[in-house]
Formats: structure tokens, C-alpha cells, sequence
């Protein structure tokens, strides 16, 4: 008998979920400020010196939610140091919601704790997992790598739950990967973590985009952590053969040109196109608010004039995240020229909102109309658009930009930054030729954006010659601030630094910008510090006397701490010797001039010295002081305008102090004391 064929088996996409509002909207309750990690790139954490929310207050948005949505999340920063967690997700349940927490997944490592939650009615699960081994999880968490091991615990204690309670209720478990430049060349590791201690098709894996950092200074994050849409582009479409073997993948925070195929598994854009809404108290703890707003639909971004002409653009919700690109082309989003394709199109058409979106006008600027007609027969190789009408002219590696605009019926070309070089000219002639037989743009187009103009640019119009054609002379001075801090400030560092026998054969390098780098002696042992100038723009910084001394990046050695130790001591020298230059600003009557004024070195860390004052960081609020260690975990006063401070233990001289008791810390006498010391230079009244 002849053997019956069979036509082989082919895999194709798992259909992406069906949203609907009803089943979907969600609120996400903040219950509390502390973790056991510092993220480098988490806005929570125990730094603004505020409580656990207290259980009244959260019973009350539990009892609006049950008005509103059909479930509710419990996240932080960490939700399970809230002593009552469970408490709340059996609250929760009793007022007909479904219950889940946003974790770290820590604390789940112990199962009797796990237990406690699983009894109460947890439904399910979002945990923090974007790590492919204990290295990367110490780098991202700034914790121990082997806390790393318990994260791997915690996952067989989740499939555990996963089986015994799963029956009883549809119990949900989402793994968050924040993809960064650690990881975004491992995302499979990661998955294979996963995969290797949760069954298939009982976990969803929610791909996140980093674009910002609250800790880390701009240059520092686009080193270390931002990935560019082109490494984008060309990882995570290795994703599909995931999604083919049966793993639920969404994306979440990324342009849909990062995920070319994969549009379909957007949850920003399921969310939006079917309604649900998702509200959150992150800045309020007593104000809910949206979370996705549907204004992030019209966001603009330095890019946005090549996205003007993409068949995406109406379907693509976040387009703000190249805010924090460079200006090169790597980072340049890619539109889809022509159609939609049929399966995206018919998938969007299915959505609620999908015939609307797809048949709403569109319209497009003068400038975003003149590139589209200048890429309609393809890009010449010696040139490339950039943010909106700054085009990059190449030739051999060598680069020079234009910048085009529209000024009384002509197209004007402006070479940025110098005058043109020559090897330039072809390729600014070719361009200026297709500008002159482009037609008058059609009537209609908004409005350019608004734009600072330079005075170092060089303006040249289509049909005339360039007025000049020489590079310009030597490269340019460093601003005042840079040369303080590569000059007085580095020299200082590096003597405080050659008294630690530990930083023997270690060096310090200016890195331009304010950012000084130190490295070694040993592996691991670099850091990353900005230095700024108090006043300036607000960011995250130690306060050393005028200026914020910030650590933007440590390493894992043990150096790091040393670097910083010195870079203190240095900052302490030029205190002592009254020896700040004119270039470092003192600006008077601000809050943190008083407030450096009133407690003057006491404000200065003391990396490595037992008690006192152990950290101390400019945040939002204020000036919060790390002043001693519980349990694992910093606690420390926070020092506000007094105007803004809420239930303060002392005020005085327009300086508010507040401060947290730790939980179960045994010497609260010595606590106490510190904080009086403290509270004593304000001269005010005590609660």
C-alpha cells in the first residue's frame, strides 16, 4: 500500500488578542515608594521620602474602581514591602474586582509569603524581567548578582501558583522586558528563561521601550542604555519565531516601524483602536489619571517630518520617544511608503475604532510634503533626511548638513553649523536642482513648527552660489563649564583620588560636556560621573557646595565607591578653601543656596564612613539625605520649601524637614538623634 503524504505542518503568527473595553480597562494603584532595587532607569524607589499609602485611602480607590473597571493591579515601586498587600488584594476581590500586582518578583522567591497572596485571591502577575544573566541583573538593578538566582526561585514559584491556583481562577502572568543596550542583543536568553520554567501559553511577554532615564545624564543614557531604531529593526523581528512556537509577545512604548510585521502585537495600539482605558495615581496617590492618553496620538517629535508621509502615521501612538535620539541616522524612524499591508489593514479595520482612524484626512506640512516628493524615487546614497529639515550630505565618510526651509515662495538651503565644504557642493546641486522643479506645495499644509534659528548657518538659495566655500578655521573653545570641570575640578579629583591606595594605576578622563570618566584599575571598576552646576537644569546629583556631583554610571567593581569617595573629597577641599571659580554659578536666594547655607559640609556625603550622612540627592521635592541603613534599605530626612512640605517634623528659615521612621529598626534613639541634630540648625518648632 503506497504511504499517504502529508503536507508538512507550517507555522504561522499566533493571531495577536481581541481587546474589548468592558474586559480590559484596568486602574493601576501605587501603594507604596520603597524597593529593594534602584533601576537605573525607574522613576520609584524609596527616594522621595513619602509613606506607604495608608489602607483608608486605598480602600477608597478600590471602592471608586469597583464603580469603573473589572479589575485593578497593585504596583510601587514595589508592592509586596506594603505589609498590607494581602489585606488589600482580599479587599479587592470582596468588592467583585480582579486582583494583580506589578512585582520585582523578590519577595515571591518565598513561598510561604507567596502563599499569603495566592489565599487572599490574587489573579495575577506582572513582574519585572528583562535579564539574560546575574551580571546584566546587577547593572540594571544596581543589586547583588546573586539576587539574580532568587529572580529564578520566584519563576518556579509562579508556575507553581500557576498550576495549583490556576484552575480555581483565570490566574494571568506577564513578564515586562524593558529592552535596553543590555540586553537588546540577548532578548532570546531571556525568553528561553522563561520558557524553561513556564509552561507554554500560560504567561504573556510584554516587550517595553526605554526612551528616558531619571538617574542617568542625557549623554550617559544614549551611551550606556538608549538602542537606536536600527538595532531595533533588526532584533526584534527575531521575536516572530517566539510568537510561531506559541509565546505571546506584545510591544509596548515602541514607533510600529521598530517592529515591521509584528504591528498587529502592539498593546498601545490594541488599547487605543478598541477604547480601553487605563488609569493610574503614580504623581497623585489620591488623583487617578489616564495612563495612555490618547493625546500621545498627536505628539510631535524632531523626526516627525519623515514620518509625515508613512502609511503607519495613523496608527502610531508614540512617536515622542525619538525625543531622546541622536540627530544621526541610525536613530531616523522608516516609514512604510505605499499601502498598508492587507493583513495589518484588515486586522485594524476589525478594532473598534479601526474604520475611523484609517478614514480620518491627513494632512502634512510644506516641508514634510517637499521630502516625501524628494524620496518618491528613492534616496541618493549621498544624502540622508535627519530631524525635521536637517538633510546629512556624505561623501567617503565624510558628512556636512543642510537645512532646508521655505522662505517667500523659494526653497532655501542653509548649511548648519559652517560654511560648506567643497566636497559638498554635488550633492547640495543635485538637491537644489529636484527642489527647483518640485511644484508649489498643495494648499492646506499646517504649519511649521517653530524653530531657533543660528546665526552660524550659511544660507544659499536654490539658483544661486554658495557665498563661501571654506571650512571653518580651528575647532571650538570648550564652553566655561566644561573647562572647570576637565580643569580645576579634574585636578583636584585626581590628588583626592591618588591618597586611595585602591585607585593605584586608576585614571581619570574628561569626557566633554561636564562628564568625567574613571576607570579602573580593575575590571569593573569604572564610573561615569556628570558634574553640574547646582542651579542648573534639574536632575538627580549629590550637593557638594555649588554643584551637583552626579554618578550617571558605576561599575561593579569595587573602585566605584572609592571614585566617589575622592570626587567628594575633592569637592570638600575646594569648599574648605573658598576656592570655587567665578564659572560655577551663585545664585542667591534659591531654595537649595539656603539650604546649603544653613547645614553648609554637613550636606556632603561620606561614601564608605559608618553613620552619618550617607548619601544625599536632589530630587524633585527637594533634598533628600540618606542618613542610615534598615534592613537592607536607606532612610534619611527630606529637606523641602517649607511652603511645600507636607505634615513636616520641623520648619524654619523656609526650609521644611520630613522624615520616615524605619520598620522594625531597633536603635531608634540614635534615629532620632540624627534627625533632631538636623532639625535643630532650622531654630523652628518640632512635632
Amino acid at each position: 500500500m503506497p504511504r499517504t503524504k502529508h503536507p508538512r505542518p507550517t507555522l504561522t503568527l499566533k493571531p495577536p488578542p481581541e481587546w474589548r473595553r468592558g474586559a480590559d480597562c484596568h486602574w493601576a494603584i501605587n501603594t507604596t515608594v520603597r524597593c529593594q532595587h534602584r533601576c537605573v532607569y525607574c522613576f520609584e524607589g524609596d527616594r522621595h521620602g513619602l509613606k506607604d499609602i495608608p489602607i483608608a485611602e486605598t480602600k477608597a480607590l478600590l471602592d471608586q474602581a469597583a464603580r469603573e473597571v473589572p479589575a485593578v493591579i497593585f504596583m510601587g515601586a514595589e508592592p509586596t514591602l506594603n505589609p498590607q498587600l494581602p489585606e488589600l488584594v482580599r479587599y479587592a476581590q470582596s468588592r467583585g474586582l480582579g486582583a494583580r500586582i506589578s512585582t520585582n518578583a523578590v519577595r515571591l522567591a518565598d513561598w510561604d509569603y507567596f502563599l499569603t497572596l495566592a489565599r487572599a485571591g490574587l489573579d495575577g502577575i506582572e513582574l519585572s524581567f528583562p535579564y539574560p544573566d546575574g551580571t546584566v541583573y546587577s547593572r540594571i538593578t544596581r543589586a547583588a548578582p546573586a539576587g539574580f538566582d532568587r529572580l529564578l526561585r520566584a519563576l518556579d514559584n509562579i508556575a507553581r501558583w500557576k498550576r495549583e491556583f490556576g484552575r480555581e481562577r483565570s490566574a494571568m502572568i506577564n513578564a515586562n522586558l524593558v529592552v535596553s543596550r543590555f540586553n537588546v542583543e540577548r532578548l532570546d536568553e531571556v525568553l528561553g528563561h522563561l520558557a524553561r520554567r513556564l509552561e507554554p501559553g500560560s504567561y504573556v511577554v510584554t516587550c517595553k521601550r526605554l526612551d528616558m532615564a531619571p538617574v542617568l545624564h542625557e549623554e550617559s543614557f544614549r551611551r550606556h542604555m538608549y538602542v537606536s531604531l536600527a538595532s531595533l529593526r533588526r532584533h526584534l523581528p527575531a521575536l516572530a519565531d517566539r510568537i510561531k512556537a506559541g509565546v505571546r509577545i506584545g510591544f509596548r512604548d515602541f514607533p510600529l516601524c521598530a517592529i515591521p510585521g509584528l504591528e498587529m502585537h502592539d498593546y498601545d495600539l490594541g488599547y487605543w483602536l478598541n477604547g480601553v482605558r487605563v488609569k493610574q495615581n503614580f504623581f497623585r496617590q489620591d488623583q487617578m489619571v489616564d495612563m495612555y492618553p490618547e493625546e500621545a496620538a498627536q505628539g510631535s517629535h524632531p523626526f516627525d517630518w519623515l514620518c509625515e508621509g508613512c502609511s503607519l502615521g495613523p496608527l502610531c501612538l508614540r512617536r515622542v520617544l525619538f525625543l531622546q535620539a541622536d540627530s544621526r541616522p541610525e536613530h531616523t524612524p522608516q516609514p512604510l511608503r505605499g499601502s498598508l499591508p492587507k493583513t495589518l489593514s484588515a486586522w485594524v479595520r476589525r478594532q473598534r475604532r479601526g474604520p475611523e482612524v484609517l478614514a480620518a484626512p491627513r494632512r502634512r506640512t510644506a516641508l514634510g510634503w517637499a521630502l516625501g516628493e524628494l524620496l518618491a524615487d528613492g534616496a541618493s546614497p549621498s544624502w540622508t533626511p535627519l530631524e525635521r529639515g536637517v538633510i546629512q550630505v556624505s561623501d567617503r565618510g565624510r558628512r556636512a548638513r543642510l537645512r532646508l526651509r521655505r522662505d517667500g515662495g523659494r526653497w532655501l538651503l542653509e548649511s548648519v553649523g559652517r560654511p560648506l565644504p567643497p566636497w559638498a557642493t554635488p550633492a547640495r546641486d543635485a538637491l537644489a536642482a529636484r527642489l527647483e522643479r518640485l511644484p508649489p506645495p498643495p494648499a492646506g499644509c499646517l504649519p511649521e513648527p517653530p524653530a531657533a534659528s543660528s546665526s552660524s548657518t550659511a544660507t544659499w538659495a536654490a539658483g544661486q552660489t554658495d557665498p563661501s566655500e571654506e571650512p571653518s578655521a580651528g575647532p571650538r573653545r570648550p564652553r566655561r563649564w566644561d573647562g572647570f570641570v576637565s580643569g580645576l575640578f579634574l585636578e583636584r579629583w585626581r590628588a583626592a583620588a591618588g591618597r586611595e591606595p585602591g585607585l593605584a594605576r586608576g585614571r581619570l578622563e574628561p569626557a566633554g560636556g561636564g562628564v568625567i570618566r574613571a576607570c579602573g584599575p580593575a575590571v569593573g571598576d569604572e564610573g561615569e560621573f556628570a558634574v553640574l552646576p547646582r542651579d542648573g537644569a534639574r536632575s538627580l546629583g549629590a550637593l557638594c557646595g555649588p554643584l551637583r556631583l552626579q554618578p550617571t554610571w558605576l561599575g561593579s567593581g569595587a573602585a566605584g565607591l572609592l571614585w566617589l569617595r575622592a570626587a567628594y573629597a575633592a569637592c570638600a577641599a575646594l569648599e574648605a578653601g573658598r576656592a570655587w571659580p567665578a564659572v560655577v554659578p551663585r545664585r542667591a536666594g534659591t531654595f537649595l543656596a539656603r539650604v546649603w547655607g544653613l547645614f553648609g559640609n554637613a550636606l556632603m556625603p561620606r561614601a564608605g564612613a559608618s553613620g552619618g550622612l550617607l548619601g544625599g540627592w536632589v530630587c524633585d521635592e527637594g533634598l533628600q539625605l540618606d542618613l542610615i541603613r534598615a534592613a537592607g534599605r536607606p532612610y534619611g530626612i527630606l529637606l523641602v520649601p517649607a511652603d511645600r512640605a507636607q505634615k513636616p517634623y520641623a520648619c524654619g528659615r523656609g526650609v521644611g524637614l520630613q522624615y520616615t521612621m524605619p520598620q522594625g529598626f531597633r536603635d531608634e534613639g540614635r534615629w532620632l538623634a540624627i534627625v533632631d541634630a538636623y532639625a535643630r540648625v532650622l531654630g523652628g518648632p518640632r512635632r
